[in-house]
């Protein structure tokens, strides 16, 4: 099969030569799942107000949820103390810092106050990716931050 001249492009743009890799089908997956997600949950207008009550309403595997959190835990806290990938979240003053620590820290146990520290941490994945934040070339190292996101939005789309 013919490789298509977009991705021709890009390769010799970015200098790479596999944007073809399926490490990058994670990312090409989240940019649909978010979409989806975002259409359908949120009326295609994400805001972290509306997530506050998504969060609430959305019927998740606990099971799910143990393994997003427990991924993040160990992506963004050590030593009880958080880790320099937590600072490339980026998070905003509208993100609720507070509440996503305490969830990552432990301290927060809630079911549904943790849904919405991981749908926040989905959503600065997002923001980072899509306003450039993210090196495309990185994209290959995010691909388990890119797998746990989209389990976790299949399950909220499911939810639904």
């Amino acid at each position: 099969m013919e490789t298509p001249v977009s991705t021709q492009w890009i390769d010799q743009y970015l200098g790479i030569s596999d944007i073809d890799n399926p490490s990058f089908e994670e990312v090409r997956n989240f940019m649909i799942l978010w979409n989806l997600f975002e259409s359908l949950l949120f009326q295609g207008s994400y805001s972290n107000l509306k997530a506050i009550h998504k969060s609430q309403s959305l019927q998740l595997d606990k099971q799910l949820i143990t393994d997003t959190i427990t991924y993040f835990r160990n992506r963004y806290i050590a030593n009880n103390a958080t880790t320099p990938y937590y600072a490339n979240l980026r998070l905003r003053h509208n993100d609720n810092e507070p509440l996503i620590k305490d969830v990552l820290l432990g301290k927060i146990n809630n079911e549904s106050e943790t849904v919405l520290a991981i749908i926040i941490i989905i959503y600065r994945y997002r923001n980072n990716l899509f306003h450039g934040n993210k090196a495309v070339v990185s994209w290959i190292a995010q691909k388990d931050n890119f797998i746990h996101a989209n389990r976790f939005l299949i399950a909220c789309l499911e939810s639904k």
